[in-house]
């Protein structure tokens, strides 16, 4: 005969400023290691698969817990690791259909348009903005930002990332124009909100930027990507990603124009930021060290351009691929 103890309860109690939980278990008598074994690998293939999940997410929505449900589920979904473990994505897609379904089902008792549903259409958007689906992405973002519009008290936080969001499918899809208009929309809404959004206006700047850029409009991206590195270099903590990608979009633009000391400056910059936060054996060394010898190179500063070329080589030689490694060596 063998023994097992199975947990029945589980009881928090607050003493002061600490929780003490008391687990209550009942003991499991079996006539065999075996059949305990047993068991147990059975509990292990359940927790393995995605009944946990999908029950807690079912569990979420039957207690009108759905924003938290949802943010359950889009955290998962933007984890990169999990796009390497097909349990998981089986989990994501199992969890999407049953928003999806508690969508449709409340679709029946209330309004489209109803202020409640504005965080499920966004939830939805975003997963088609995931799988790349635009059409489908842009009908949820744009469903999203009605609900709110149509609220006597709408939340302007919310209709700046609605708005936003439908700006970069725009933006996806070669619709520049549209993407322009819509994130200069996000611009004045964020300007009407009180407490300090300096991180979204950036962002917003740079998606603007990146509009004009797309259509060889080199002059309206500076001015923009200049505003977004403005308003960056106020914000604290420093994000020094973010301040290293705007210099270095800088930098490359300068060259299109043949500004190359202006781009080498940014570039330079960039760099440096790089450099607070990254392995100097990161690949994107390879990269910035090469676009800097490019910029000396036509300033004709050719002992500065092969000293940044050689930087350059020995990184990629480590980091990157033959062909790109192959690429490096053959510029030198």
């Amino acid at each position: 005969m063998s023994t097992m103890a199975r947990i029945v309860k589980v009881e928090k109690e607050s003493l002061k400023e600490n929780q003490i939980a008391s687990i209550y278990s009942t003991l499991v008598l079996s006539e065999s290691q075996q059949n305990i074994e047993q068991i147990l690998e059975s509990k292990r293939t359940e927790i393995k698969s995605f009944v946990p999940l999908i029950s807690l997410i079912k569990l979420m929505v039957l207690m009108n817990q759905q924003i938290a449900a949802e943010h359950v589920v889009e955290t998962m979904f933007n984890d990169d690791t999990s796009k390497e473990n097909s349990t998981t994505q089986a989990e994501i897609a199992a969890c999407c259909y049953c928003l999806t379904t508690s969508c449709h089902a409340s679709l029946s008792i209330m309004s489209p348009n109803a202020f409640e549903l504005s965080s499920l259409y966004a939830s939805i958007g975003a997963m088609y903005l995931r799988l790349d689906t635009y059409e489908k992405c842009h009908e949820y973002y744009q469903k999203a930002l009605d609900s709110q519009l149509d609220s006597n008290n709408p939340d302007l936080n919310c209709i700046s990332s609605h708005t936003n969001n439908i700006g970069i499918i725009f933006l996806k899809q070669g619709k520049h124009s549209d993407a322009i208009s819509s994130f200069q929309r996000t611009l004045k809404i964020l300007q009407q909100i009180t407490e300090p959004h300096d991180t979204e206006l950036a962002l917003a700047y740079d998606h603007i930027g990146d509009a004009y850029l797309s259509q060889f409009k080199y002059e309206e991206a500076l001015n923009n990507y200049n505003k977004s590195l403005e308003i960056q270099e106020h914000i604290l903590p420093r994000n020094l990603s973010a301040l290293s990608s705007v210099n270095d979009t800088l930098g490359n633009v300068y060259l299109k124009l043949g500004r190359s000391r202006e781009a080498l400056m940014n570039c330079k910059r960039s760099l440096e930021y790089q450099k607070e936060y990254m392995l100097v054996a990161h690949s994107s060394f390879a990269v910035l060290y090469n676009n800097i010898d490019l910029m000396y190179y036509r300033e004709e500063q050719y002992l500065e351009a092969l000293e940044n070329y050689c930087k350059s080589l020995e990184i990629a030689s480590i980091s990157l691929r033959q062909k790109s490694f192959i690429n490096c060596y053959s510029t030198i």
